[in-house]
């Protein structure tokens, strides 16, 4: 990154809006990374330079929303779709409602895609390297995965993290975030599964589920 900073480098950044459990499966998880490859492929032979590729890929399981309420065609409304991390994508009051046992999924699900790419980098040089990436909308999941290195935090659930203007707002329960060290990656075996504990969270209002207490 301190070479795309100087301009020696591009950042190529691609992925879903939100990934679903479902696409953890190891097949799923190649395809996406072949065309992140390509893509990045071309655009070092277009431009001359090296490539950055991330993924918004094991642990985008959150989605971004403007809206708390969504209206369907009899005029009745339902609580949005916030991504597999919250609730299900069906148009039924009892998938919407907020799981917490989702955000352990989530966990376990994003675990699995980085065992995939792990193995798949094995065949690629390193100038083909794909990093995870995604937005840190829940820092109800984020926030127990700190772990203190170096005089500062440590971000273990992804390689490259970003909070967007509605997350950051400090009007909401953020403390503790951003770490005041550069986020690194960290190997998912390495970190114990979190406990259950509820709580309202703050950043979606609604209720939530942070390992945290």
């Amino acid at each position: 990154m301190a070479g795309v900073q100087r301009g020696e480098a591009v950042v190529l950044q691609g992925g879903d809006c939100a990934e679903l459990f479902a696409d953890a499966a190891p097949p799923v998880v190649r395809r996406k990374l072949g065309q992140l490859r390509e893509l990045s492929a071309e655009i070092r032979t277009g431009l001359g330079l090296p490539v950055v590729t991330m993924g918004r890929i094991a642990g985008q399981y959150a989605k971004p929303r403007s809206l708390p309420y969504e209206p369907l065609p009899d005029g009745t409304s339902l609580p949005v779709y916030r991504g597999d991390a919250v609730n299900g994508a069906a148009a039924d009051p009892r998938t919407r409602i907020p799981d917490p046992d989702r955000l352990l999924t989530a966990y376990d699900r994003a675990a699995a895609v980085l065992s995939t790419m792990r193995a798949e980098q094995t065949s690629h040089d390193a100038a083909e390297r794909i990093f995870a990436s995604h937005e840190l909308l829940l820092l109800a999941y984020e926030l127990p995965l700190l772990r203190a290195a170096d005089g500062g935090g440590h971000a273990s659930s992804v390689h490259f993290g970003w909070i967007g203007e509605r997350t950051r707002d400090p009007r909401a329960r953020t403390s503790g975030w951003p770490p005041r060290s550069a986020t690194r990656s960290a190997s998912r075996s390495d970190r114990p599964r979190p406990p259950r504990t509820w709580w309202s969270c703050r950043v979606c209002s609604i209720p939530s589920a942070c390992p945290a207490g």
